[in-house]
């Protein structure tokens, strides 16, 4: 549909078609119940596609990529591009989850608790326990599925976050062996 939008006769077409697929999933995520997260990425994206494309008329092909190009889109075009890049070296902010999903390097959590943390942490968290070689722990993906309807948002400061949280429960949560975080899926 993205090619179809750079042509005056199936530019219109590829708007609708865009417009249904975005409004399909954003109805699926209603229904089905999670992931309502991304509801408002499917509404901007709606708008944009109607905006930028729907009463656009170009001349030729060639359009696009050199009357229409200035140095804004060359900016937006860079970062667009290398700023998803760029993370993978510096860890400056945030990776692009939706590339790290596929490509599966994202990193999977669970905390495996000491028992005074077992014993002391809510009901609700509690639910959530799984066992390993005599320990608890909880899986985060797991946990945040059931609460969030999402999966855990694989960042190190996130589940930093978790872990200082879980740990506030104890009695001392500065103690050290409350917890222990493990990368399961490397």
């Amino acid at each position: 549909m993205g090619v179809l939008l750079l042509f005056n006769k199936t530019r219109k077409f590829a708007v609708l078609f865009i417009l249904l697929m975005h409004a399909t999933i954003t109805f699926l995520l209603f229904y089905l119940g999670y992931g309502y997260n991304v509801v408002p990425w499917n509404i901007q994206n709606m708008l944009s596609v109607f905006i930028i494309f729907w009463s656009l008329k170009t001349i030729n092909f060639s359009d696009f990529f050199i009357k229409l190009f200035n140095k804004q889109k060359a900016v937006i075009l860079v970062f667009t591009m290398l700023l998803p890049l760029a993370n993978n070296l510096t860890g400056f902010y945030d990776n692009l989850l939706s590339f790290h999903f596929f490509t599966a390097d994202l990193n999977y959590y669970n905390i495996i608790l000491s028992e005074e943390l077992e014993d002391n942490l809510p009901e609700h968290i509690q639910d959530f326990y799984r066992y390993k070689n005599g320990k608890a722990y909880l899986n985060m993906n797991e946990w945040a599925q059931y609460d969030n309807k999402v999966l855990f948002y694989p960042e190190e400061r996130i589940i930093n976050y978790m872990n200082s949280y879980l740990k506030s429960f104890a009695k001392n949560p500065n103690q050290e062996g409350l917890t222990t975080l493990e990368i399961y899926n490397h």
